[in-house]
Formats: C-alpha cells, structure tokens, sequence
C-alpha cells in the first residue's frame, strides 16, 4: 500500500523562506553598501601633494598604495625618494584631512590585557565587512586557527577579567574574557550615526588587510 505524504502547509512554506529572505536582504544590504562607499568615494575632487616624513616610507610604500586603492584615490603616485605622494581626492566630507590620515596611520590592531598583547595584526587571517542583526555596519574578523586556540586560552585561564581592543592609540571598546572567540570576530564602531559608522567600519576592514606600517608617518598637504 502506498503511502500519501501530505503536503506542507502554505504557514510552514513561509516559514522555512524566512531564513532565505534574510540571507538574501542580508547579501541586498551589503551591496547597496559597498555602492554607496564607491560612489562617495569617487576621485573626482582636488589632485593634492602630500609631503611624507618618517623613518620606514620605502617599507610602507606597498601598504599605502593598497590603501589607496581601497579609498579609492585618483592616480596615485610617488616621487622624491618616496617622500611625496600625489593623488587626486574623492568626493567625500572632510577628505583633505579623513584620506591622508586613513593612507598614512600605522593601523596596529591588537586585543589585550595591559600589557599582555592576546592576539595583534599577524595573527589575522581575513576581514570583511558585514551588517549586524540590526542593519549596521561592522567589521568581522577571522584569526589563524593557531592564533585563535593560543587566545582561546588565555581568555580561558582570564575568564573573569576584562580585554581592551586597541587601534594604534585608540582604545576601541572593552570585551568580556568570557566570550569566546568566533570566527567571526566583531569589530564595531562606536558610533550611531550610521555613515559614520560606515566609514569607520569601512576603514577597519581597509587598515587591517594589510599588515602595519612599522613607524609614525608625518605629512603635510599642498593643493597642486
């Protein structure tokens, strides 16, 4: 005798969508994202002369142009023993101070305790940005599976104690030891304007995809 199986139910169909919709509202939003901070971060404003100071420029030099690649400047070029840098600024608020400071920072990410460094800018593995359950912007990161067993612990042996996440001498928020470390590591701003909010999130991903320019960089800018 054959057996009937009954059909699904129309509330039950709707329901096993749901997580479906969210994925794909989830992938929608992300895009809509990245286009905006294309679209805002055109080149198509001032080209400007940065003039570099500091002891590591030859070393940096790879760094800073990824980043400028990320921002999206226009044509950018080193001369005088790379301690000029030319490029054309996007069309964003306060670009003239905002671009050469993103280009120019160390960006040395470390989470610790003190002086106990847990886990720092080597140990990561991958960044992207992504959108919260409420549609906000922020930075996830993904560490070297050693990394993270090493950071596992200590946070372990520490589970009652309080870590600090630093960005160069920033201090960009406390975390409980007692929340384990994921492969998807939340790096939030703190901010709640969320353009803010998306820039910064955006300039997380674009300083810590590379490794760390190793000295301070000083600049001043000239409008050619």
């Amino acid at each position: 005798m054959t057996q009937k199986i009954e059909s699904r139910s129309t509330a039950l169909n709707r329901f096993m969508m749901v997580p479906i919709v969210l994925a794909l509202s989830l992938a929608a939003s992300i895009g809509a994202l990245m286009f905006l901070m294309a679209q805002e971060r055109e080149a198509d404003g001032e080209r400007v002369d940065l003039k570099l100071s500091g002891s590591c420029l030859t070393e940096a030099k790879d760094t800073i142009l990824f980043r400028a690649g990320e921002v999206g400047v226009g044509e950018p070029v080193f001369s005088n023993g790379d301690q000029t840098l030319s490029l054309t600024l996007p069309s964003i608020p306060n670009a003239k101070e905002h671009i050469p400071s993103l280009l120019l920072r160390q960006g040395i990410w470390q989470l610790k305790a003190g002086d106990e460094v847990i886990l720092s800018n080597q140990d990561i593995e991958s960044v992207e940005l992504s959108l919260d359950d409420g549609g906000m912007p922020e930075t996830l990161l993904k560490f070297k599976s050693a990394s993270k067993l090493d950071a596992q612990k200590w946070l372990d042996d520490h589970s009652e104690d309080i870590s600090e996440i630093w960005l160069d001498d920033r201090k960009v928020i406390d975390r409980p030891n007692r929340i384990a470390i994921t492969d998807d590591f939340r790096l939030v701003s703190t901010e709640t304007d969320p353009r803010i909010r998306m820039q910064e999130s955006a300039d997380f991903v674009i300083l810590l995809s590379q490794k760390p320019i190793a000295c301070s960089i000083g600049w001043e800018i000239t409008v050619k």
